[in-house]
C-alpha cells in the first residue's frame, strides 16, 4: 500500500472513528429521549383524577425516569391513595392500588437480587407523589453522569490511540523496509555491481524509487558497456591507420624505397591515412559534443522549408555525380520554424544521403519526402530518405545506430561505423525521433519526426 494511501487512511480513521462513536452515543441518548416520550404526559395522567402534583413537578418525574440507569426501574404512586400512576415494572400496572404491606413483602422476596427504595423525591416542590425504586445488585455502584462522560471519552480516546498506533506502526515498518532496500541497492550500485538485479516488492513511493534506481542501474550498465565498446572501436579504428603510417614511415626511415617515385607514393599513403585519422577524430569529437550537450548553445530558429530545400539541392547534386536518380517531394508550410543546430543537422542528412547512395545500385533511386502530419490535436513534420538498394537484414536493424556497428552488407564498404551513430545522437539530442524500415534486397527508409 502506498504511503500516501496509508496516511489518508490514518486521517480518515481520526475523523470517522469519533463520528461513529459520537453517533452511537447520540443514538443512546435519543433512545432515552424515546423512553421519556413514552412516559404519559401530565394531561394524560391527571385528566380524570385529582391533580396531586403540578405539571412542573410531573415533568421533573418524567425527566428522572428518562435519565435513569438501565439497571433501575421506577414506580410512581399517589401517596394518599397508593394508586400506581406510572411504572416501568411489569409487576405493577397503571391504575393498580397497592398496599404498603404488599410492597414490603415484594421487596423482601426480591431483596437478594435488588435494592429497593421508597421516597418522596426531594426536588419536587408541592407534590403528593412517592416513588418506589428498584435497582439491580451489582459489584459497582451506578455511575454518575460525570463518570459516564469520562468513561465515554476514555473509550473513544483509547480506540483512536490504538488505531493510530496500528497505522503509524504499519507506515513506519513500510518506510523502514523500503529505505533499507533502497540503501542496500544504492551501495551495490556504488560498488559497481551493475549485474546484480535489485529485487523490488510492494507498491509504495519508496519502492517506486527503488524501481527507478533499478532502471538507473541498467542504464549505467548499458552506458559502461557502451563505453567499453566505444573504446574498443576507437582503439581498433585508430590502430589500423596508425599501423600503416608506422610501417611506411619505418620503410622511408630505412630507405627501403629505392627511387623518388616510390618514396612519393609512400608519402601520399601516409598523408591519406593521416587524413583518415583526422576524419575519424573529428567524428569522435562530434559524437562527444552531442552526447554531452556542449553544442546546445548553437541552437537557433531555422525555417524548415528552406533548410529541407537546401538539403534536397545537395542530395540532387550528389546523386547526379554518382549516377543515382533523385526525387524530392516536399510539402511543408512556408512558415514552419524549428530550433536546431543547422551545421550538425546538415551533417545528419549528409550521412543519410551518403548511406543511401553507397548502398544503392547504379541508376538506383533516392527519394526525399517532407510533409506535415497530424495526430489528434498535435502536429509534427516528417522527413523521409528512402532508397531501393540492398537493404538491411531484420536481425541487424536494432543495432545499426550503435557506435562502430557495421552490418553484413556494410563491411564490404569503406567506413568507420560512426555515421548512423552520429545521426542518431544528433536527432535524439534535438528531442526529435528517428526510425528505420528496411527489407533485404528492396531498400531502406529512414524517417525523422520533428515536433511542430
Amino acid at each position: 500500500m502506498k504511503i500516501k494511501t496509508q496516511i489518508l487512511l490514518l486521517l480518515a480513521g481520526l475523523i470517522i472513528i469519533p463520528i461513529v462513536l459520537l453517533t452511537s452515543y447520540w443514538l443512546m441518548f435519543h433512545q432515552r429521549q424515546v423512553l421519556s416520550d413514552n412516559v404519559p404526559t401530565y394531561e394524560e395522567i391527571f385528566s380524570e383524577r385529582p391533580q396531586v402534583t403540578t405539571e412542573e413537578d410531573w415533568e421533573r418525574i418524567r425527566s428522572f425516569i428518562a435519565r435513569r440507569s438501565p439497571a433501575m426501574d421506577v414506580t410512581v404512586f399517589d401517596r394518599a391513595s397508593m394508586e400506581v400512576l406510572y411504572s416501568t415494572m411489569d409487576q405493577f400496572k397503571r391504575g393498580q392500588v397497592m398496599d404498603e404491606d404488599d410492597l414490603m413483602e415484594y421487596a423482601l422476596e426480591n431483596s437478594d437480587r435488588y435494592f429497593f427504595q421508597m421516597t418522596a423525591p426531594p426536588h419536587l416542590k408541592n407534590s403528593s407523589l412517592i416513588t418506589f425504586i428498584r435497582s439491580q445488585k451489582t459489584m459497582h455502584p451506578p455511575h454518575s453522569r460525570l463518570e459516564h462522560y469520562v468513561n465515554t471519552v476514555t473509550i473513544i480516546s483509547t480506540i483512536i490511540l490504538l488505531f493510530c498506533i496500528v497505522i503509524i506502526t504499519t507506515i513506519t515498518r513500510s518506510i523502514a523496509k523500503s529505505v533499507t532496500v533502497l540503501k542496500n541497492a544504492a551501495e551495490r550500485v556504488t560498488m559497481g555491481e551493475f549485474d546484480t538485479p535489485i529485487e523490488v516488492h510492494g507498491s509504495n513511493e519508496i519502492i517506486s524509487l527503488t524501481k527507478s534506481l533499478n532502471e538507473l542501474r541498467l542504464a549505467v550498465k548499458e552506458n559502461r558497456d557502451r563505453q567499453a565498446r566505444f573504446i574498443m572501436g576507437v582503439s581498433h579504428d585508430l590502430k589500423t591507420p596508425l599501423a600503416l603510417i608506422r610501417g611506411y614511415v619505418e620503410a622511408l626511415y630505412d630507405e627501403i624505397p629505392s627511387n623518388p617515385e616510390e618514396r612519393q607514393k609512400y608519402a601520399q599513403i601516409i598523408l591519406k591515412k593521416a587524413d583518415d585519422l583526422e576524419v575519424l577524430i573529428n567524428d569522435l569529437i562530434d559524437v562527444i559534443k552531442v552526447e554531452t550537450g556542449e553544442w546546445r548553445s548553437t541552437w537557433k530558429d531555422v525555417n524548415l522549408l528552406s533548410f529541407i530545400n537546401e538539403v534536397a539541392k545537395r542530395g540532387d547534386e550528389a546523386a547526379l555525380i554518382l549516377k543515382r536518380k533523385f526525387i524530392a517531394d516536399i510539402s511543408l508550410p512556408e512558415d514552419a520554424v524549428v530550433q536546431m543546430d543547422e551545421r550538425l543537422m546538415s551533417r545528419c542528412f549528409e550521412n543519410l544521403f551518403s548511406n543511401a547512395i553507397r548502398y544503392s545500385h547504379d541508376d538506383g533511386t533516392i527519394k526525399l519526402r517532407a510533409f506535415q502530419s497530424y495526430s489528434g490535436v498535435k502536429s509534427c513534420f516528417i522527413v523521409q530518405i528512402a532508397d531501393n538498394g540492398i537493404g538491411i537484414a531484420q536481425e541487424e536493424l536494432k543495432n545499426i545506430f550503435d557506435l562502430f556497428y557495421r552490418g553484413t552488407s556494410s563491411r564490404r564498404e569503406k567506413g568507420s561505423g560512426l555515421g548512423l551513430a552520429i545521426v542518431n545522437s544528433i536527432v535524439r539530442s534535438h528531442n526529435w525521433e528517428i526510425g528505420v524500415e528496411s527489407e533485404a534486397g528492396k531498400g531502406t527508409v529512414f524517417t525523422i519526426t520533428i515536433p511542430a
